[in-house]
């Protein structure tokens, strides 16, 4: 996953403080699930279309 450069920033500010480490990698993770299930959803979609 690429992450973009507000995300690098809130990755580096999270290590210093705000949310801590643990808790942005759980937050990262849910992130990541969520667009895998998008892609999965959009994938669907366009198979039943094309049947």
């Amino acid at each position: 996953m690429k992450t973009t450069h507000k995300e690098k920033l809130r990755i580096s500010r999270g290590m210093k403080g705000g949310f801590g480490g643990e808790e942005w990698q759980v937050r990262k993770d849910a992130i990541a699930e969520g667009l895998r299930n998008k892609a999965l959803k959009i994938k669907k979609a366009k198979e039943a279309k094309a049947k």
